[in-house]
């Protein structure tokens, strides 16, 4: 047996070798609308008093939904009563090449009545998430979040990374990159048993793939005195809080008002109405960079990009 799962994950890692090479993001859909197939949104968790939501060993796993590539919509909070191992993949990862067969093992031994691996895609295409599903054959529960919306949720930086979950939807351990048999094993019977998380000795492994993303800041001067701020560096989630970046705003001289509001495209983003005869929009716009600089958001590696009008 050993020998038979050995030349399929060879045989798996050699169909998708070309797609190391290539790690592009694509976030809108190439080949679908997002008509078609909706962006993931983050939904209110129920946790019972005292529990906290967030992402440590203990906390309640923020609920989420999610299209799959079919087009329907799962909730985490669905599969409560079983145990959870939700997984970030993309088609261009070689570490989710060899990691991605033993999951699909560990829930055939299980059985999808006692584990559920819910396999997210991080930010490609369904075209090219489906090559890496059609692939691997493999009965998970597929979502596609093409705009990284959960990936951010969940501070997935790099790629693989997991969330392991018990059937009571409490986080039990969290691992980023290749985990390989016996810890992939370990780390999903602390969620079947819901106990605590194991300890590993410290261990070279594969490298970690970073995911891509842009570091967006756009501007946009919607009257005299009034801009408004767009990035995904102002949501607020069980990682990373951008609500400060609006308390500093506040703090500046010639600041009325700032409002927090979605932009039209789902995206967080800011108000800020002030006297223009007292503070120029330059001072302004500096203003919410400095604050964004203050505390640097997990997910980005790239310096942040400000745009001025939706340029």
């Amino acid at each position: 047996m050993r020998g038979i799962v050995d030349v399929r994950r060879l045989a798996f890692a050699a169909f998708l070798l070309p797609a190391l090479f290539l790690p592009v993001y694509v976030l809108l859909l190439e080949d679908e609308s997002s008509d078609a197939i909706g962006s993931a949104v983050l939904l209110e968790t129920l946790a019972s008093s005292g529990q906290k939501v967030g992402l440590k060993p203990g906390e309640v796993a923020p609920n989420f939904e999610i299209s799959t590539p079919d087009g329907d919509r799962v909730r985490l909070s669905e599969f409560r009563g079983r145990p959870v191992v939700v997984t970030f993949f993309a088609l261009w990862c070689g570490s989710c090449l060899s990691e991605m067969p033993l999951l699909a093992e560990a829930q055939a031994e299980r059985g999808t009545d006692n584990l559920v691996v819910l396999a997210v895609n991080a930010g490609e295409s369904r075209s090219r998430a489906l090559e890496f599903i059609d692939f691997l054959k493999a009965p998970f529960t597929y979502g596609l979040d093409f705009d990284l919306t959960v990936s951010d949720a969940y501070g997935a930086r790099g790629l693989p990374y997991s969330v392991f979950v018990d059937a009571e939807g409490i986080v039990r351990a969290v691992y980023l990159g290749e985990a390989g048999e016996d810890r992939l094993g370990a780390l999903i019977e602390t969620a079947v048993s819901a106990g605590r998380p194991p300890t590993f000795p410290f261990a070279l492994g594969p490298p970690v793939s970073g995911i891509p993303r842009d570091h967006v800041l756009t501007v946009e001067a919607r009257a005299s005195g009034r801009l408004v701020f767009v990035s995904r560096s102002l949501r607020c989630d069980a990682t990373y809080c951008g609500s400060f970046v609006a308390e500093e705003v506040r703090k500046l001289s010639g600041v009325r008002a700032v409002e927090t509001l979605t932009a039209k495209d789902g995206e967080p983003a800011i108000e800020v109405t002030f006297d223009a005869s007292v503070l120029q929009q330059q001072s302004v716009v500096d203003a919410v960079v400095s604050a964004l600089m203050l505390v640097p958001d997990p997910v980005y590696e790239a310096p942040l990009d400000v745009r001025f009008g939706g340029s």
